[in-house]
This record gives structure tokens, C-alpha cells and sequence, in this order.
């Protein structure tokens, strides 16, 4: 009877937690007032959509990167967040096409074009992925996973000159990391980017 009881507390402990963690703070509710009140206010809907992201609550912030994205159109950091949004629901055309609105209004996002990378190989339109990889190269010459995303992709394309010389930069990046990489990505078959 004792272990019962246990049990069942604990259970309503991380019941409570889960609820907790998932209800709106008071900035997150000072946000929505915001938003109800200001009809035009696309920076209050952008702020809330990153709240959401932190708390994992990805439908309600892709519904908050839309709506700020209606209201201002140009906010390049709402099509990215919608963008990365989309990504980790496993959408990865409507994330692709998010990111590429984001480099279309900012061509200097590196972090945009690599994810745009990822997504049009998750997609496996290698030629896209190498072309959103090699953008985000060129923008960030030191991101070890941009430069792995390009060496992996040359080489499913069978460029293996190109990829050698890839990872060859990559290595003299970080060697170690490259390796892990390497590995991990050799044990799962393929090159699945995060």
C-alpha cells in the first residue's frame, strides 16, 4: 500500500511539473495582451514565438512567427524561427521554403542557408543541400557542421575530389570533431544533419 502511494506521488509530482512548465509566464502573458491590444505589433508576436520555441511548444510558436510575419512581412528573423520551427517537426519542405524566404530578405544568414541545406537533403535534393551548405561556408568559414554538411553532400553526389578537399578543411578546423562526425554519421548509414 505504502509503494502505491508512492508511486501515485510522484506520478501527480511530474504530472504537475509537465503542466506547470507548459503554462504561459507573465511576460508570455503580458505578450498576448500586447498582441490582442496592438494589431500592427509584429515584434510582440515574434517575441512570443521564441518563448514558445524555449518551452518546446512549437505548433503555438509557428502560429505566432506567421502572425508576425502577416504583420511584417520583411522580419527576416520570423521566417528563420518559423523555419527552424517547421524543421524540428520533421517539415522540411515548409521549413525550406521558410529559410528560403529568410535568405531571400537577408542573404547573409549563415545559419539560414545551412539550414536550408539541411532541409533540401532531408528532402534529397543533394544539389540544393550542396548549394544551401556551400552558402553557409562561404558566409561561416569556421562552422565545423555547415563544412561536414558540404563534404557529406559533394560525396553522396560522387564529387569525391571535391569532398576530400572538404573535409580536409574541415579536419584542419577540428579534427576531433570532424572525426566523431565522420563516425557517427558512418554507424546511421548516412549523414543526417540536426
Amino acid at each position: 500500500m505504502m509503494k502505491r502511494f508512492l508511486v501515485l506521488a510522484v506520478i501527480a509530482m511530474f504530472m504537475s511539473g509537465i503542466s506547470a512548465w507548459a503554462q504561459d509566464t507573465p511576460q508570455m502573458e503580458k505578450l498576448r495582451t500586447l498582441i490582442d491590444e496592438r494589431t500592427e505589433d509584429a515584434v510582440s508576436c515574434y517575441n512570443l514565438g521564441t518563448l514558445l520555441v524555449q518551452q518546446n511548444r512549437l505548433q503555438e510558436a509557428r502560429e505566432f512567427f506567421e502572425l508576425a510575419i502577416e504583420r511584417e512581412p520583411s522580419m527576416k528573423l520570423a521566417h528563420y524561427n518559423l523555419g527552424v520551427a517547421l524543421k524540428e517537426e520533421k517539415e522540411y519542405g515548409a521549413a525550406a521554403d521558410a529559410f528560403t524566404r529568410a535568405v531571400e530578405l537577408d542573404s547573409s544568414m549563415a545559419d539560414a542557408w545551412f539550414n536550408l541545406g539541411a532541409c533540401r537533403q532531408c528532402q534529397g535534393d543533394v544539389s540544393s543541400a550542396i548549394e544551401g551548405y556551400r552558402q553557409a561556408v562561404s558566409l561561416e568559414s569556421g562552422n565545423v557542421e555547415s563544412q561536414f554538411g558540404l563534404a557529406w553532400m559533394l560525396l553522396e553526389a560522387g564529387a569525391l575530389e571535391d569532398a576530400r578537399e572538404q573535409y580536409l578543411v574541415l579536419s584542419a578546423l577540428d579534427k576531433n570533431r570532424a572525426d566523431a562526425l565522420y563516425n557517427q554519421y558512418q554507424e546511421a548509414g548516412r549523414y543526417t544533419p540536426e
